[in-house]
Formats: C-alpha cells, structure tokens, sequence
C-alpha cells in the first residue's frame, strides 16, 4: 500500500473533514458521501463560472428542451407499449405450451 500514499496525502486533509461527523453505520463510513456530492457541487460551480451570460431578451430554451423530451417520451412509450403487449403474449402463450 505504499504506492497510495500520495494519494492519502492529497485526500486525507479534506476528509478528515467529513469523518468528523457521525456518519459510520453498522461498521461502513459514509463520510465520503457528502465530502464527493460538496465536490461535486464545487465543480460544477465553478464550470458554470467560465459559462457566458444569455443577451438581454434572448428566448429561453428551457421550454423548447421540455417540448422535445416530452414529444419524445411520447413516441417512445408509444412504440414500446405494443412490445410489451407483444411480450405478455408470448409469456402466455408459452406457459400455455406446457402445461
């Protein structure tokens, strides 16, 4: 295990932030869990930093992006239903083979 110490010594400082809180649970530590989700949310902070502000009065695609995964989400749950019933069929028509 020599190999990880670097790694110990890079990540240990930050959570042993976390390990100070009572988040062990019938032997596992879960410390890691906010510690990787407050990462996470810091990356995506700061990405968002470098991201270039909308003109003023320019459309939002918000609803444009929700229209398309709906329509979407339609027409797949259209074409999926039919397989499914397809499916029923042969999980009948097969325990009606043997019995």
């Amino acid at each position: 295990m020599g190999f990880l110490q670097p790694v110990f010594l890079i990540t240990d400082p930050y959570l042993n932030v976390f390990r100070r809180l009572p988040l062990q649970i019938g032997g596992f530590d879960l410390s890691v869990l906010p510690a990787l989700f407050l990462l996470n949310f810091a990356q995506g902070g700061i990405a968002a930093l470098g991201q270039e502000m909308p003109a003023r009065g320019a459309r939002k695609i918000t609803g444009d992006i929700w229209e398309r995964s709906a329509a979407f989400a339609s027409r797949r749950r259209d074409s999926f239903l039919p397989t499914l019933r397809d499916g029923f069929r042969s999980v009948r028509k097969f325990a009606a083979d043997r019995v």
